[in-house]
Parts: C-alpha cells; structure tokens; sequence
C-alpha cells in the first residue's frame, strides 16, 4: 500500500505519513487534506513510498486531493534549501510559499447567457 509523506505549513521537523486509500489519485507534489490531530489540515505530498511496515504501525488516510496542479519540483527542492539555508523547519518555509491558500479551491461559477436566434 502507497503511504504519502504530507508536508504541513506548520513549524514542524519533516513530513508525516499517510496512507494514500484504494482509488485516490495522490503524486508527488499533489495538495491535499489530511487529518492531523484533531483537524484536517492542507499540505503537500512531498514523497511517495511504499509502506514496508504496514503491520507496525496504523497510519490515518488522506482525505482529499484538491484538482489543480502539484507543486513542481523545483519549488519542493527551493523549500528543502531554504529550510536548510536558514535552519528552520521545511514547514514554516512551505507556509511562506502557499500564502494564498484560497486558490487551491474553484474558482465561482460564473453564467454566461447567449442569444441564438435573432428575434
């Protein structure tokens, strides 16, 4: 079973890992909801692996994947080095990079009317 290792914009050391349920369709980069402790909370997918300890340990699912693009790869590897660069978490860094966080949602649906005869 994939478990995917979510990234928060939160002050924490590294990712956690989550178990990526049967039919949803999570790659690396992807932004997604998952629960963290009491909450469910945004992140990003920063790796994906196979869980070699299943057994050990129970891992909660990912809730959701939001529809847009995943965050490329370039921009994972500029958080990992300014996490480094300025010694703190990768999840404050991660933070600074979705400030606007209301565009991972739709967009509103707009109606648009158009004539089709000439009367």
């Amino acid at each position: 079973m994939p478990v995917a290792r979510i990234l928060f914009p939160l002050p924490l050391p590294e990712p956690f890992d989550y178990e990526v349920p049967e039919g949803l369709m999570v790659e690396t980069g992807s932004y997604v909801r998952a629960p963290l402790g009491k909450t469910e909370r945004t992140g990003v997918v920063w790796a994906l692996a196979e869980d070699t300890a299943h057994k050990a340990r129970a891992l909660k699912p990912v809730i959701d994947v939001y529809p847009v693009p995943p965050m490329p790869e370039a921009m994972r590897q500029l958080v990992d080095w300014s996490a480094r660069y300025c010694v703190t978490s990768p999840g404050l860094v991660l933070a600074m990079a979705l400030r606007a966080r209301g565009g991972l949602k739709p967009g509103p649906v707009e109606t648009v009317y158009s004539r089709t005869d000439d009367e």
